[in-house]
């Protein structure tokens, strides 16, 4: 899946069982630390973006989404869209892209959305 290799997953170093073992266990620690961080503050859920932006292209998606962190913890997470992309919602020009060479290329997929009907 090319956004597998864009994100660099496919260039992660291989493991044995065993390291798969291990990563189940931190895995497993770091669910419990986050269950101990909702009951201690009596969080029932958290509501956020599921990206920074809006809905790309498929499968050129070049990072991880937000809702990365609780599938890792195999706690529930969804994505509820609310409305749809207009063209007055497009951005101008690349200028406004201003966090840096991965916020353009991601901005640079948003203004192809906006122009591409599928």
């Amino acid at each position: 899946m090319p956004s597998l290799k864009a994100i660099g997953l496919l260039t992660q170093k291989g493991t044995d069982l065993k390291g798969f073992f291990d990563l189940n266990v931190h895995r497993a620690e770091a669910a419990k630390a986050y269950l101990k961080l909702f009951l201690d503050n009596n969080i029932d859920a958290i509501i956020m973006p599921p990206a920074a932006h809006t809905a790309v292209p498929h499968d050129t998606f070049t990072t991880a989404s937000y809702t990365s962190l609780w599938n890792y913890l195999d706690y529930p997470a969804v994505v509820i869209p609310v409305d749809h992309v207009r063209d007055s919602d497009a951005a101008d020009d690349l200028s406004h892209a201003n966090y840096g060479a991965e916020d353009e290329k991601v901005y640079s997929l948003c203004m192809y959305k906006f122009t591409t009907r599928y």
